[in-house]
């Protein structure tokens, strides 16, 4: 339990993360620039290189999990099916 409350804190740090570099960007695209150690500039800059660095690690994670979770339900066995049955093909009464 620990270990799942902890991987969606991350993920939620993660997203948040994200999300507040977007914003930004897009608040402050077109802002009164002083050239000189412009604090703003640098915070764009951080925000890109964590919206790249994310962004590009994305892909090369999804194109490895993906076939590895085919290749497990794969070995394991498991048949993918559509389950035909229902409480009412079944005549279940609920009001009881």
């Amino acid at each position: 339990m620990k270990k799942k409350i902890t991987s969606f804190a991350v993920c939620l740090l993660v997203l948040v993360s994200l999300s507040f570099s977007a914003f930004f960007l897009m608040a402050e695209a077109h802002h009164n620039c002083t050239h000189d150690n412009c604090p703003i500039c640098s915070c764009l800059d951080i925000c890109q290189q964590t919206l790249h660095q994310i962004g590009s690690g994305l892909l090369p994670v999804f194109v490895m999990i993906l076939p590895t979770i085919f290749l497990l339900f794969k070995a394991s066995g498991y048949i993918f099916e559509e389950i035909h049955e229902t409480l009412i093909t079944d005549k279940v009464r609920l009001d009881s």
